[in-house]
């Protein structure tokens, strides 16, 4: 007695186009139905840049918002920012910030060419993002304000030094001359 078993394969072909044109339609549809919704979410995301850009240490290069549809459950947003003049130098302080301390639901990229960022998360998001980057601005500001400090302290340590030396060879110069 022998068995024989036939295993039918489906293949289901899969067309890109008309995937893509039904979140382009579920796009459009969502703008139809929930305009004030849309608003508020720019909104927040016109805050959230120009809180960004206020701050002293970050510019921002690009903000993008990638809509609702088949890859994503929500908007996103994707925000392109790099460091203010002058705090350029601190990009690898602030990468290892962001590697050390990240986010749930927030992807932040680092671009070494323009030595930037790329902030991807949920336009939700944006208000706990946003203070995460304080806690991070914040330790970065401290930082720079501990290294100006220890240079003006280290700076008065040489001075002083100097001034001792001269003191002291002055002394001894003085003391060589009353003994004799």
């Amino acid at each position: 007695m022998s068995f024989t078993t036939s295993v039918s394969t489906q293949v289901e072909q899969f067309n890109f186009v008309k995937v893509f044109k039904k979140s382009a339609d579920a796009q459009s549809r969502n703008s139809r139905i929930a305009p004030a919704v849309i608003r508020e979410q720019s909104s927040k995301l016109e805050d959230f840049v120009s809180w960004i850009n206020n701050t002293t240490l970050l510019t921002v290069v690009e903000a993008t918002t990638l809509p609702i549809g088949k890859i994503f459950k929500n908007d996103r947003v994707v925000i392109r920012f790099q460091l203010a003049q002058g705090y350029q130098k601190y990009f690898g302080l602030l990468r290892g910030l962001f590697a050390f301390q990240h986010q749930r639901n927030v992807t932040i990229s680092s671009v070494f060419a323009d030595q930037g960022f790329e902030l991807q998360l949920s336009i939700n998001e944006v208000d706990a993002i946003k203070s995460y980057l304080e806690e991070i601005l914040g330790s970065i500001e401290r930082e720079i304000s501990f290294k100006e400090s220890l240079k003006v302290v280290i700076d008065f340590e040489q001075q002083v030094r100097k001034e001792q030396a001269k003191l002291y060879s002055a002394l001894k110069s003085s003391s060589i001359l009353s003994v004799a």
